[in-house]
């Protein structure tokens, strides 16, 4: 018997410019399915959130105070509690008003104490003022004198 040899892989002939411009058609194709994709996924409008009709209060807007009442259990903490240091070290032994609370005493302390305040404002305000126009006169030079040339 005879052996005959057979070949399986075969070498393909191809055009390497024609390769090249088969891969520019591709990519070319595929910016600009990107591009269209794109553009029409910024075109598109946000989508409202689907809620249940019967979860919401349906009115028109009303102008006035808007008041809310919350109950619930358990005890208020708070979020962020914040230390203050007092600038020298003490003890308070009675408190003899309630925090927060103004009286005719402290609102008028309190009322002094803005004005001056805004008096010390003031007076620095000016004080400024003038020593700028001070240095703006100081840093001008000194003005030169004409003189004549001497005539025979």
């Amino acid at each position: 018997m005879e052996r005959k040899e057979f070949h399986v892989d075969f070498i393909r002939q191809q055009d390497p410019r024609r390769r090249t411009l088969r891969r520019a058609a591709y990519s070319a194709a595929g910016l600009g399915g990107m591009l269209a994709i794109t553009l029409l996924l910024s075109n598109l409008k946000p989508a409202a959130p689907a809620v249940e009709r019967d979860s919401v209060w349906v009115d028109t807007v009303k102008r006035g105070p808007m008041l809310r009442q919350v109950r619930g259990l358990g005890t208020l903490v708070p979020e962020e509690v914040r230390w203050i240091p007092a600038a020298t070290e003490g003890r308070v032994e009675r408190f003899s008003k309630k925090f927060g609370l103004q009286t005719s005493e402290t609102r008028k302390t309190a009322e002094k104490a803005a004005k001056a305040a805004q008096a010390a404002t003031k007076a620095a305000a000016a004080k400024k003022a003038k020593a700028a126009k001070a240095a703006k006169a100081a840093a001008k030079p000194p003005k030169k004198e004409k003189t004549e040339p001497a005539t025979a």
